[in-house]
């Protein structure tokens, strides 16, 4: 019985835990876009995207510097434009208590990266939008947390 009442708070201590912590990081991204964009069918887009990672965090670069990191990505869903490729700025490289001396490519901070797009030919006239998933890795300077994603919203005005 009392192994029983072990395993029980154990779990429930492990569950408050990842709980606190993917609180902590949930939010650790914001990703906006300024909008609308004013767009005719058939055209390529480009479409800056804002980004701000919480005070005393940084997510890993696109190009993380170990296979074990989870990169910096964006997945799009759209039936307005296809997605064409993204351009990210070039990363910082920091050392960390956990890195053990090795520089990672990171990002803090705010930074921007483009998006680009194509309108698809057919695309319905007037307002709509592409949105679109952040996926990153948040880290402090002793350790990583578990993967999270942060919406993007890009209004569009096709004409």
């Amino acid at each position: 019985m009392h192994c029983y009442r072990t395993k029980a708070r154990l779990a429930a201590l492990s569950f408050l835990l990842a709980a606190t912590l993917s609180a902590q990081t949930a939010n650790a991204v914001e990703a906006t876009v300024k909008g609308p964009v004013t767009v005719r069918r058939g055209e390529d887009l480009q479409v800056p995207v804002d980004v701000r990672v919480k005070k005393g965090l940084h997510i890993n670069s696109h190009q993380p510097e170990d296979k074990y990191y989870i990169p910096l990505r964006i997945t799009w869903d759209s039936s307005l434009a296809e997605a064409r490729g993204t351009q990210f700025p070039e990363p910082s490289r920091q050392q960390f208590a956990f890195s053990e001396g090795k520089a990672l490519s990171v990002f803090d901070g705010a930074f921007q990266f483009q998006q680009h797009f194509h309108v698809k030919p057919n695309a319905t006239r007037g307002f709509g939008a592409i949105t679109g998933k952040l996926t990153y890795q948040a880290c402090n300077d002793k350790e990583c947390f578990p993967p999270s994603t942060a919406p993007v919203r890009v209004t569009l005005d096709v004409r």
